[in-house]
C-alpha cells in the first residue's frame, strides 16, 4: 500500500474541507490536509482523516459515496440550506456519520492527552 500526504491551503482541498482523502487509479491513498500553521492542529486533521478512512473502508462505505455526499452538502451550504458553520460528517444523513463522530472523538482524546485546549483548535480552523 502506498500513502501520500499533502499539506495544502484549505481552498485547494476538494470542497474546501479541512481534510480529504481519495484513491488514485493505481490504488494510492492520498490525504489532502489543511495547513493550519500549527503542526499539532494539522496532524490532528490527518489523524481524523486516517481514522475515518480506516473505519469507513472496514465497514464497506466507498470513498465515492462520501465524496458524493460532501459535494451535495456543500451545494446545499451555498444555497443557504444548511448552516455555514455545520460540518458535513455530523449531518444525520451522512453515510459516514458514525465513523466521522468516532474520528472526532479520537482527535479530542489526543487533545486531552496533550493538554491542548480544543477551543484553540476551533478558533484556528474557523479562521482559515
Amino acid at each position: 500500500m502506498k500513502i501520500e500526504i499533502e499539506i495544502l491551503p484549505v481552498e485547494k482541498i476538494r470542497n474546501s474541507q479541512l481534510g480529504d482523502y481519495f484513491y488514485k487509479p493505481d490504488g494510492t491513498l492520498v490525504f489532502h490536509i489543511a495547513d493550519t500553521g500549527n503542526d499539532f492542529f494539522t496532524k490532528s486533521i490527518l489523524l481524523h482523516e486516517l481514522a475515518e478512512e480506516m473505519s469507513t473502508k472496514q465497514v464497506g462505505i466507498k470513498e465515492e459515496t462520501i465524496s458524493d455526499f460532501d459535494t451535495f452538502y456543500e451545494m446545499k451550504r451555498k444555497q443557504g440550506l444548511v448552516p455555514e458553520e455545520s460540518e458535513n460528517g455530523f449531518d444525520r444523513a451522512a453515510p459516514y456519520l458514525h465513523q466521522h463522530t468516532a474520528a472526532d472523538a479520537i482527535e479530542r482524546i489526543v487533545f486531552a492527552i496533550a493538554g491542548v485546549p480544543w477551543a484553540d483548535y476551533e478558533h484556528c480552523i474557523n479562521n482559515l
